[in-house]
């Protein structure tokens, strides 16, 4: 299962590092993995807007088609020693995207871990995994404008991860990061344990506090002065759970997750202090299902999110007191998407084939289809 996905650029020393990793990996007791993937995609997109009230209503329609090559790959390498039961481990992992003219190098995960077989502690940019699988996605796609799918691991990102794996998996994952200007406090506990090597069972629950004071400058007579302009807060909480059936010829996973994020802006007028409150809930529901041919596998899943925005501003009004304005917007997206792995003559390489829809309905009327199809050849090292 593949880890969460946290974006971020890679300098030129580090990538050079990276590529010179084999050199030494033996003097590391290292040792490096990856995959690379070349993709043709057909792509389609077809959006529909509704404006006007019934009697006068206006609908607009687009239609788009496009073929595009594009490429994806990871790389992983770790060194790792142990002594009176102990050991350290030490792990970068990288991803790679191509797409046109844009080029994306990503790390996904560049930690330390130490301790036993029953517990350790990672510490560095530590992926989490969530309670979503998605199996054989090929293509899986969703469009921008509708709710992402919720994996219950929003806070995965740099931070501190303590692990305890006897009788069961446990994780308590905590972010360390601040920018100077925000302050995050979070926490994440997450629980993994298989029964009879057939029925997987996972859960977590994560819980995120982000504040956020942006100040302005200003200077009159040779003096500066720093000033309030705004004040952020932001608290989320989520949970989600995981069920998976696996077994020789077949595998089934049924996942559910949901959050909830009361975000509160407060901007500094001349008159007065503006906040807007939104509370925004989230929640995604999914099925997969796998069919084991040999060496090839065939794959299909559905993922459906439903988001709910409620939003309430407030406003001086001429009177000195407020006035209040209230607003909500439901969104959904469903994505579902179909594979086929052919395993080819050298060990490593395969064919694959994939389509997958995404449907999108907004509040404002508007509805959107995005679908395609991909040919994929992987090589897996």
């Amino acid at each position: 299962m593949k880890r969460s996905r946290v974006r971020k650029y890679v300098s030129t020393s580090i990538a050079s590092m990276l590529l010179a990793f084999p050199a030494f990996a033996g003097d590391l007791d290292g040792k490096m993995t990856g995959s690379v993937a070349v993709n043709l995609d057909y792509l389609m997109n077809s959006k529909e807007v509704e404006t006007g009230e019934s009697e006068t209503k206006t609908v607009t329609k687009t239609n788009s088609a496009k073929l595009e090559n594009s490429g994806t790959g990871n790389f992983a390498m770790r060194g790792r020693k142990s002594s009176n039961g102990y050991f350290a481990l030490g792990k970068v992992d990288v991803d790679f995207d191509y797409s046109g003219t844009s080029n994306g190098l990503t790390v996904d995960e560049a930690f330390i871990q130490y301790g036993t077989r029953s517990w350790n502690v990672e510490v560095g940019r530590v992926g989490s995994d969530g309670v979503y699988g998605f199996g054989q996605d090929t293509l899986r796609l969703e469009a921008s404008s509708g709710p992402a799918v919720y994996n219950a691991n929003s806070i995965s990102a740099d931070g501190i991860a303590i692990n305890l794996t006897m009788p069961v998996e446990l994780q308590l994952y905590v972010p360390l990061r601040n920018d100077g200007e925000s302050n995050i406090i979070g926490l994440r506990p997450r629980f993994e344990t298989k029964v009879a090597d057939m029925l997987t069972l996972k859960a977590a629950v994560e819980m995120q506090q982000i504040s956020v004071i942006e100040t302005v400058e200003t200077e009159a007579g040779g003096t500066k002065t720093k000033d309030p302009d705004s004040a952020k807060e932001e608290n989320l909480t989520g949970f989600g759970f995981g069920v998976g059936y696996d077994v020789e010829k077949f595998g089934v996973e049924f996942s559910y997750a949901s959050k909830n994020v009361a975000a509160k802006d407060e901007t500094t007028s001349a008159d007065a202090v503006d906040p807007t409150e939104t509370t925004t809930g989230t929640s995604s529901i999914g099925l997969i299902a796998n069919v084991y041919l040999g060496e090839d596998t065939a794959g299909i899943g559905i993922h459906s999110t439903t988001e709910n925005a409620e939003t309430e501003s407030f406003s001086a009004n001429d009177t000195g007191g407020q006035t209040s304005t209230k607003s909500d917007a439901t969104n959904s997206q469903t994505s579902i998407y179909l594979s086929y792995s052919k395993a080819l003559s050298v060990d490593g390489t395969f064919m694959r084939f994939g389509y997958s829809m995404a449907t999108v309905d907004l509040e404002d009327e508007t509805t959107e289809t995005y679908s395609g199809l991909r040919v994929q050849l992987t090589y897996d090292f």
